[in-house]
């Protein structure tokens, strides 16, 4: 198994153990609000219920102790060995991309028809981190900042096959200046 993999599944399972606890608190009634709640940045309502929000911080791995692992010498090797994408340097340290993190999980309500009074929540789970003023949606997306100390890049759409030819020559020279 290499080391990203190692890596990787190592960082799951801490976020798995912190979601975990986290939500004993809560079911104990105890308040898992860590830190001061931030109001939305534009001022609008949400159609959310925080949850609960937790702060934390990632350990390094133990078998990077035990083997004596430094993980930006390791990972910085990979990137030149051709593993990751080109000159990449990561803006934060290993050191930095571990700490100063905050779990939330927001609850929406949905009625499944406009007549009954039924509700389906549905949970949404975001992971901030602190330092960057970074917000992720997912645990891949998590894990690809903590091992690449970057988001992952978003995959274009396939032009359409039929349209506008004045919209297909832009897009041809677009892509013959890229």
């Amino acid at each position: 198994m290499d080391l990203l993999s190692r890596l990787s599944d190592d960082f799951l399972k801490q976020i798995k153990e912190v979601i975990r606890k986290a939500s004993e608190n809560l079911q104990h009634g105890e308040n898992t609000t860590m830190l001061p709640i931030v109001p939305n940045k534009r001022g609008r309502k949400t159609s959310t219920k925080l949850v609960f929000e937790v702060g934390f911080s990632f350990e390094p791995p133990k078998f990077c102790k035990d083997e004596n692992i430094d993980l930006d010498k390791e990972l910085l090797n990979l990137y030149e060995e051709g593993a990751s994408r080109g000159n990449h340097v990561p803006r934060f340290s290993m050191k930095g991309r571990l700490e100063n993190w905050l779990l939330e999980k927001r609850e929406r309500c949905t009625s499944t028809t406009t007549s009954t009074k039924e509700e389906r929540k549905t949970q949404y789970t975001y992971y901030h981190h602190l330092s960057s003023n970074l917000k992720f949606r997912s645990q891949p997306e998590l894990i690809h900042f903590l091992l690449h100390g970057g988001l992952p890049h978003k995959q274009h759409r396939k032009q359409a096959k039929h349209g506008n030819k004045k919209r297909n020559r832009g897009c041809k020279k677009r892509k013959l200046a890229e």
